[in-house]
């Protein structure tokens, strides 16, 4: 495989859906790399920065939604569909925190799936003798 097919399957990879109260949002799962950047920057020290964690996941992961409404942002204003753009992203990220903490730990908890079948298949994958 060449090298610009293997980072395109790499990157396809790591596409996933997470469903949220009948919504559907296209995310991007981070890399292993892109996860232990979000522990240094957030986690580390006993510090933990919630809304920043959740809202740099969440800009850096989302890909498209189904599902949101205006008035998923302002109650009453309808229920005319919520197109996925830039603009309507902070938009999400700064007036609905419930919908952005879920996505945040619903993408670290399939990139930690991704991982461990990764994990499990390379180890199983490996002769007995190179495990010891």
């Amino acid at each position: 495989m060449d090298i610009k097919s293997l980072k395109e399957a790499l990157a396809a990879s790591r596409n996933a859906c997470v469903e949220i109260d009948n919504r559907t949002f296209n995310v991007r799962l981070p890399t292993d790399a892109q996860a232990a950047r979000y522990i240094d920057r957030y986690f580390r020290g006993g510090k933990s920065e919630d809304t920043d964690w959740a809202q740099a996941s969440v800009r850096e992961s989302l890909t498209g939604w189904s599902g949101l409404t205006v008035a998923d942002l302002l109650p009453d204003a309808g229920d005319e569909a919520l197109p996925f753009n830039a603009e309507n992203l902070e938009l999400l990220l700064e007036h609905r925190m419930d919908i952005v903490n879920a996505l945040a730990v619903q993408i670290h908890g399939k990139a930690r799936e991704r991982r461990d079948l990764r994990d499990t298949a390379t180890k199983n994958s490996l002769p007995a003798s190179s495990l010891n």
